[in-house]
């Protein structure tokens, strides 16, 4: 049988709803190591399937400019340090 053979062929739910698109925010919290890693991995991922990540990430200290803020820019990724406004990051364009 191929995978054009209707009796192999998945089935769908005429019920479904079609999905919309959302925003997802993830908070990483905690003490030691590894946060900042694993959201920038996340967002890399994000912008890599065509999506508008933004990072608002809270430092101790204003002006900080780690590696990975420098990466993330590269691409133009948005990222914020210590936002004042509860609009950290601008709505994206509908896909």
């Amino acid at each position: 049988m191929t995978s054009n053979d209707p009796a192999v062929a998945p089935k769908t739910n005429p019920n479904r709803r079609k999905a919309t698109r959302k925003g997802l925010i993830i908070v990483n919290t905690g003490d030691g190591k590894g946060k900042s890693t694993a959201a920038f991995g996340i967002v890399l991922r994000a912008w890599g399937r065509g999506m508008t990540p933004c990072v608002v990430q809270f430092l101790k200290h204003d002006g900080a400019s780690f590696g990975e803020h420098r990466a993330a820019e590269q691409p133009g990724i948005e990222v914020r340090l210590n936002p004042a406004s509860p609009q950290a990051c601008p709505p994206s364009a509908p896909a």
